[in-house]
């Protein structure tokens, strides 16, 4: 694994670095980090993961920070982008459009009761999943923000297909399911809100 010197710019493969006692091959400037010892590739630190860290904390120099800012800082870049969280939405609606059009396919509506149980606990499981992602305190607070606010949407998309379904198949069970489904999203929402203690 290449790593740059911080000085000099230089490219220092693992051997060239073993070679030379953990510093570079160009300038002899000491390496401070060694990414290929670390267990856990998030915390497989380099030289230049810190100098760009610092370089963005401090605006070029412009601005000082304490300790604690700088490690709140590290700590932002090494958590879970958003990103993750609007994956899985996306995993969510494609289920459930899947779901959907089987439901709505005709012939295989001849048990209601079973696709309302179905759609029921499909939608409950995904609320319990985003709840437990807006809780988890090694998330990042943007992941935890993003999985409350799929929470809202998720009221939102439950509340626009129970009555699409309800319509099209005169189904009105699944309007009263949907109106508890939405009521649910809120309460998680409003619990999601309140953010976890940290460790």
């Amino acid at each position: 694994m290449g790593m740059k010197c911080t000085r000099c710019g230089a490219d220092n493969l693992l051997a060239d670095r073993t070679n030379n006692q953990g510093r570079c091959k160009q300038c002899n400037h000491p390496f401070v980090f060694e990414p290929t010892t670390g267990a856990d590739k998030r915390f497989r630190f380099t030289d230049r993961f810190f100098q760009k860290a610092i370089a963005d904390i401090s605006s070029q120099n412009v601005l000082f920070f304490t300790p604690k800012q700088f490690l709140y800082f590290v700590d932002r870049r090494l958590k879970t982008k958003p990103t993750a969280i609007f994956s899985l939405f996306i995993v969510y609606l494609f289920g459930l459009v899947v779901i959907t059009f089987f439901l709505l396919a005709g012939g295989s509506f001849q048990i209601p009761l079973l696709w309302l149980i179905i759609l029921f606990f499909y939608n409950l499981l995904w609320i319990g999943t985003f709840f437990r992602f807006s809780q988890l305190t090694q998330e990042g607070v943007r992941s935890r923000r993003a999985a409350a606010i799929s929470l809202q949407v998720l009221g939102l998309v439950i509340s626009v297909t129970g009555v699409f379904v309800s319509v099209v198949k005169n189904f009105f069970s699944w309007i009263c399911c949907s109106c508890n489904l939405r009521n649910f999203c809120y309460l998680a929402w409003l619990l999601a809100k309140t953010p976890p203690a940290e460790n």
